[in-house]
């Protein structure tokens, strides 16, 4: 039987998207950073990984310049609605991983490329962030970079 399609909010008039979870908010468009990370991604040593992707404005960025692309979301109805507004032929390059970072997402060390942390480390303690930080640089290839904002 088909799922029913969840739909993404709508942009508020700042440009922000409110969660379904209510824990925060998505941005419609890339800031600065998240930019130069994913102008980066094409040529780096691995996936772009988006930690709490959300509804996924920069893995649809990274999957548009070509990337391979691994979102993570502590929501699955987040993902499912990235991929729905995934292009169908980019999806073969997109792959979902639900569950909350640091602890209920694993990678193989050196495996990814860019890593982008957006609005999520301020929800953490201080260990936690520590346990984060530890875990991005165990899964970054060599040459490759993390953008991290908060």
């Amino acid at each position: 039987m088909p799922r029913e399609k969840i739909k993404m909010p709508t942009p508020e008039a700042n440009g922000f998207v409110k969660t379904l979870n209510n824990m925060g908010f998505m941005t419609s468009v890339l800031d600065p950073y998240s930019q130069a990370l994913v102008d980066f991604a094409p040529q780096a040593p691995g996936p772009f990984l988006e930690i709490g992707a959300a509804y996924g404005v920069a893995s649809l960025a990274a999957l548009e310049k070509g990337c391979e692309v691994i979102a993570n979301d502590m929501d699955e109805r987040h993902l499912e609605i990235l991929w729905d507004r995934a292009p169908k032929e980019d999806q073969k390059r997109l792959t979902l991983k639900a569950g909350a970072f640091p602890d209920a997402i694993d990678l193989k060390p050196g495996s990814v490329g860019t890593i982008l942390v957006c609005r999520v480390l301020h929800f953490f303690t201080g260990p936690m962030i520590e346990k984060s930080l530890d875990r991005m640089f165990d899964w970054l290839a060599p040459g490759g970079k993390v953008a991290i904002i908060a």
